[in-house]
């Protein structure tokens, strides 16, 4: 089993490449597992220099030192044109010998890196569903409001385990905007009402002070929600999807939707 650090190895034989493409001569630091995905064919570089920047946590330790790397921030990796560089590094990643997020082979100069659209899912409600009628859960939700409408998107699990696979998704979205565009008649069958879900008490806004989880309880209850519900055999999606429910949801009648509309 490789350790935790980058191994470099002997230059890269681009002629072995068995399309036949033109050798270009590159030095990589990588583990072999996983020097397969890179390519060595120089005309698809679109720009004159080679970099990749990582930011890793540590359990314990953000930023750096020793310890079990957990979460891989991100990665930018910029492909060089060997006519006008040969001696460009390739790094890549290599997996680790725990169950953690992978390990990373060592960057050039440090880069800012850009947001990307898995952060952000920081508020955590927990609340039950129904799903093909029957109660179940609660579902630990991970939400991440998108726009102040508002529009919100949450990722759902059964636990909160850092390796728990993903159970559901919500998206919340103002009502004024679902009851303009949704039929009544798919709104009673796919969406809820979030003032009457809370209003039953069965949600819970968890890790904020009580001022705090009030005010997303009624930034929430602005909002309906459509949750889509992912169906497993053992630990392998199957494929199937299903429309969960709000506990407590009711159809409404044309007057009520209308009314919400307006607001």
């Amino acid at each position: 089993m490789p350790s935790a650090t980058s191994t470099r190895l002997n230059h890269l034989d681009c002629s072995q490449v068995s399309d036949g493409r033109q050798p270009c001569p590159r030095q990589l630091t990588v583990l072999p597992l996983w020097s397969n995905f890179l390519h060595c064919q120089r005309d698809s570089a679109p720009s004159n220099d080679i970099s990749t920047t990582f930011k890793r946590r540590h359990y314990g330790n953000e930023g750096g030192g020793s310890g079990t790397p957990t979460v891989l921030y991100g990665l930018r990796l910029v492909w060089g044109d060997t006519t006008e560089r040969t001696d460009g590094t390739v790094f890549a990643l290599f997996g680790g010998t725990r169950q953690s997020a992978p390990t990373v082979a060592a960057s050039d100069e440090g880069t800012t890196m850009k947001a990307s659209p898995a952060e952000g899912y920081t508020v955590h409600v927990l609340a039950p569903h129904l799903v093909e009628g029957k109660q179940m859960g609660p579902y630990h939700h991970y939400c991440k409001v998108l726009a102040p409408d508002p529009v919100i998107q949450c990722l759902i699990y059964e636990s909160t385990e850092p390796n728990a696979r993903l159970s559901q998704v919500e998206f919340i979205v103002a009502k004024k905007l679902t009851r303009n565009q949704v039929p009544l008649k798919d709104w009673n069958k796919n969406w809820h009402d979030h003032t009457i879900e809370i209003a039953g008490g069965r949600v819970q806004v968890l890790d904020l002070p009580p001022d705090k989880a009030k005010e997303v309880a009624d930034l929430v209850s602005t909002a309906d929600g459509l949750i889509v519900h992912f169906y497993y055999d053992g630990n392998l999606p199957n494929g199937r999807t299903s429309v969960a429910q709000a506990v407590g949801h009711r159809p409404m009648k044309e007057a009520e939707f209308k009314n919400q509309a307006a607001k």
